[in-house]
């Protein structure tokens, strides 16, 4: 898993995710994957932990992946305390048996950041996974940015810490290597119409909720793409 040029740098990576708008975006998504209170989660690429609180604060046990030093001292500073949470500093390709009890693996602003060998490696779990009759694994999915919408490349241009060798997978990971077949990309729909921010919270409920519905169309409007799969057995 690739880590960042200047982990320290990214500071938008210590921000929050728990404004309705997202929160309403995670429950559609967890919804979607029959995973409630209790569930078991592998959250892959945790970074500072903006996603993983999230994730903690709707009642799942979440282990998280992260092989970023700066970005896991980040996290341990943050959610370190919380007993429901479990911290691998490894990459996907080293994380053992992480995966063994997993309902849901999923991620936030990850895919792009991995390389083909990695991603090769991230399906060859979620194989394992989906093919052990003796567990109920629900699916995977990965939100992240959408790569048609225009704000996503003035970002990295504008912002002093992004560099585009780290981001250009928006565009160029070959997503179709996750899916069963290794030949379409497991797309599943694009979701959000805000980033995380503090002003989201002043916006309409309705305007927020209507964001929050995961749309088969491409449009250059949403935030983000979600890619993923819900298993048949889940």
């Amino acid at each position: 898993m690739g880590t960042y040029n200047q982990s320290l740098a990214h500071d938008y990576l210590n921000g929050h995710v728990l404004d309705n708008h997202h929160r309403l975006i995670l429950d559609g998504l967890l919804a979607r994957f029959g995973v409630s209170v209790g569930g078991r989660v592998i959250e892959i690429g945790a970074g500072s932990g903006r996603y993983t609180e999230a994730l903690l604060a709707r009642g799942l046990e979440v282990t998280v992946i992260e092989p970023d030093v700066e970005l896991l001292e980040r996290l341990r500073r943050r959610l370190g305390d919380r007993p429901e949470l479990t911290i691998r500093d490894v990459t996907v390709a080293d994380c053992g048996d992480a995966f063994a009890d997993a309902h849901l693996i999923c991620g936030f602003h990850v895919l792009h950041h991995l390389s083909k060998r990695e991603l090769g490696a991230l399906r060859a779990k979620l194989d394992q996974c989906a093919n052990d009759v003796h567990r109920t694994f629900n699916g995977w999915f990965f939100l992240e940015p959408n790569p048609v919408n225009p704000l996503y490349p003035l970002q990295i241009t504008l912002s002093r810490a992004m560099r585009w060798r780290e981001e250009r997978g928006i565009w160029t990971n070959d997503y179709a290597i996750l899916s069963r077949d290794g030949h379409a990309v497991p797309r599943l729909g694009n979701v959000g119409l805000f980033p995380p921010r503090p002003w989201v919270a002043r916006l309409p409920e309705g305007l927020l909720r209507s964001g929050a519905v995961l749309s088969r169309h491409r449009s250059p409007i949403h935030c983000y793409t979600v890619y993923g799969e819900v298993s048949s057995r889940g």
